[in-house]
């Protein structure tokens, strides 16, 4: 899973740095690609938005 997430936040930091990224956006990739689900998803999905928001990405909710 660690891995996985991590290729996520590759994949948004290889697009262009001002781009904005959906809340919602983070959440479909996470249940597509990893399967997660109810809290598992949104913990991961809080947890990867800070992440991208700390690199300089903006997270729309």
């Amino acid at each position: 899973e660690g891995q996985r997430e991590q290729e996520l936040v590759k994949y948004y930091l290889s697009r262009d740095r001002a781009y904005d990224v959906k809340y919602s956006d983070i959440a479909v990739r996470l249940r597509e690609r990893l399967g997660f689900t109810g809290s598992k998803l949104i913990s991961a999905a809080d947890r990867l938005a800070q992440i991208l928001h700390e690199k300089g990405i903006k997270v729309w909710r």
